[in-house]
């Protein structure tokens, strides 16, 4: 494919991607996974068989998780279709079950947060309590604001889609000390000084940090394992809903909720007599 054709293709699906109001976060992972496959490919014909021997590439030579490359598959995916690929689109890598066991605990969060009162901010512990009782992820938190406090629900709009998420007495209690704590009137609770949404890096580190902290192991503590750590808590008092789960994650297929029903090693061996 001539460089002046694929570069046209990228700025218009660029494009797409922001007309679709995506986060500026989400747009940077999504354009960089196709960016990454456009490379290997290096100007070879991008079809079926290409797309396969980068998915083994990613699979076998770089050797990164299931859930990792499933990511990259969702980015390449949807590029393919939008310049009408989609013969060359990918199915997903089976999610191992092993690949649950590096999540948080609820003992885990709990020494967490504990370090974020002694050592931390009440922006890291209203950060922490708003990821474990919401599901959001890192580019929703934005939604999180005061007139959402108002009015009883998150309205996240995400990946094209709108979807409430509902704010427990718990989280309400504590988001309306903190606003009022800091002066807050209007807009997004959780923002650095500038007033503007915390950098999904910023907090990937902030909460390593913290889980430094609280000597927990590091490769445990990421924001998707505290919405992991959010899902089964709601499963334990819900029961087995998973539809309703699905709902408020934002999730398109039952598939991706149900992983949340299986157990750990650890939650497991707490089983065996």
């Amino acid at each position: 494919m001539e460089i002046i054709i694929m570069n046209q293709q990228l700025t218009e699906y660029k494009n797409h991607l922001i007309d679709d109001e995506l986060s500026q976060a989400t747009i940077n992972k999504y354009m960089a996974d196709v960016q990454q496959l456009i490379k290997y490919a290096d100007d070879r014909e991008i079809n079926k068989d290409l797309t396969i021997e980068y998915k083994d590439y990613l699979k076998n030579d770089l050797n990164q998780k299931s859930s990792t490359i499933n990511s990259k598959i969702i980015s390449i995916n949807k590029y393919l279709k939008f310049i009408g690929n989609e013969e060359a689109t990918l199915k997903n890598v089976r999610v191992q079950a092993r690949e649950l066991d590096n999540v948080l605990t609820q003992n885990d969060y709990d020494r967490i947060l504990r370090q974020a009162k002694d050592k931390g901010t009440d922006r890291d512990c209203i950060m922490l309590e708003t990821l474990l009782r919401t599901g959001l992820r890192v580019s929703e938190l934005q939604f999180f604001t005061v007139e959402a406090l108002k009015q009883g629900y998150i309205l996240v709009h995400n990946k094209g889609k709108e979807r409430r998420v509902p704010i427990s007495k718990m989280l309400d209690k504590q988001a309306r000390q903190y606003i009022a704590d800091n002066g807050l009137t209007t807009g997004s609770i959780i923002t650095n000084q500038q007033g503007e949404p915390l950098s999904r890096n910023y907090i990937f580190k902030r909460i390593k940090w913290l889980a430094g902290q609280a000597r927990i192991k590091k490769a445990k503590a990421y924001p998707h394992s505290i919405r992991h750590l959010f899902a089964k808590n709601w499963l334990d008092r819900n029961g087995d809903r998973v539809t309703q789960l699905a709902d408020i994650l934002g999730h398109d297929s039952l598939n991706t909720t149900r992983i949340y029903t299986k157990q750990t090693i650890e939650e497991a061996r707490e089983t065996m007599e």
